[in-house]
């Protein structure tokens, strides 16, 4: 089913803001992302990582 929240880059912030148990900064790539040229150019995380195209998303599964 379609979700708004996955088109959204704001679904992936979450994960993309890693710290270690000391609580220290490891990765923070969603805010990497925030300053970039892809993001001024309106290109979110899903324009890579989720592109639109027809087939099967699994084996077995129909065509969408």
């Amino acid at each position: 089913m379609y979700s708004e929240l996955h088109a959204s880059a704001d679904v992936c912030s979450s994960c993309q803001a890693v710290t270690n148990p000391k609580g220290a900064l490891v990765e923070e790539t969603f805010e990497e992302w925030t300053v970039s040229p892809d993001a001024d150019a309106e290109q979110n995380c899903q324009s890579c990582h989720m592109p639109t195209y027809r087939g099967q998303a699994a084996p077995g599964a129909p065509e969408r």
